[in-house]
């Protein structure tokens, strides 16, 4: 049976000589929705990938001050427990949209590769869910950038993994589409029982939808607790450098300005 959290302890990261990660503890469990915030270059996607078991030959990963591998193998049985959307990604070949995000049931497949019904059925109704299915025939390089954010999220959701972890995925989105994007993970993660982390720049936003608040600060630390023990004018102004004030919006998120 597959884990029910994915979890980090005493764990460090290194790019070269230059720390990104400090002797990091943080446990996603499933059901959770959790937002992870922090300036940019702060290691937000260092720990999406270490946490996503995610090969990466210049990333140095120690725990307890030992090195540690990441191996991975079962490529297909690692995809059913993590699906780790990046921030960037492209198509070398021109797909249709459902046919790209067919590609996201392969770890679901048998050993000849081949999808069924079952693949095609889901692939749809994600679609749906994403409210993209007008694009489904489209081809992918004919995409707005905004098109094609959506439709990398519906392959990664796709997947049906027990935990997604999704960086920066409202990159390229309309404000008008973050609202209901949102709603559809944190509805996601509680329906279907699985943990999912975002990483996002707007921490109002973040602090609205969050079951947990997760940042890394300017010592290379991770703080996680509820928005209200997160989102302080003393931890806030340490992190990004500027003064900040909060509020409590009517919705009873904590706001800063």
């Amino acid at each position: 049976m597959a884990p029910y959290s994915l979890t980090l302890s005493n764990t460090s990261a290194f790019y070269g000589e230059r720390q990104i990660l400090d002797n990091v503890d943080f446990t996603l469990n499933c059901g959770e929705f959790v937002c992870l915030i922090g300036k940019n270059g702060a290691g937000k996607t260092s720990l999406m990938k270490i946490l996503a078991n995610v090969p990466d030959e210049s990333l140095r990963i120690e725990k307890n001050g030992s090195v540690v591998k990441t191996t991975v193998r079962d490529y297909k049985e690692n995809a059913r427990l993590v699906s780790f959307l990046p921030q960037n990604g492209f198509s070398a070949w021109n797909y249709t949209v459902s046919d790209f995000v067919l590609q996201g049931r392969f770890c679901h497949t048998n050993s000849t590769g081949m999808y069924v019904k079952t693949d095609k059925d889901k692939t749809e109704e994600i679609l749906k869910k994403l409210n993209i299915a007008n694009l489904r025939n489209a081809h992918v390089h004919e995409l707005s950038g905004g098109e094609f954010q959506k439709v990398r999220i519906a392959r990664s959701l796709v997947q049906e993994s027990r935990f997604l972890l999704l960086d920066e995925p409202l990159a390229s989105l309309d404000f008008s589409y973050e609202d209901e994007f949102i709603t559809l993970l944190k509805n996601i993660a509680v329906d279907e029982n699985r943990g999912i982390l975002i990483s996002i720049h707007n921490i109002n936003t973040a602090s609205r939808f969050c079951d947990k608040l997760a940042v890394l600060t300017e010592d290379r630390k991770l703080l996680c607790g509820t928005a209200a023990e997160i989102m302080t004018a003393d931890i806030l102004e340490k992190i990004y450098g500027k003064k900040v004030n909060t509020f409590t919006h009517p919705d009873g998120s904590i706001q800063v300005y």
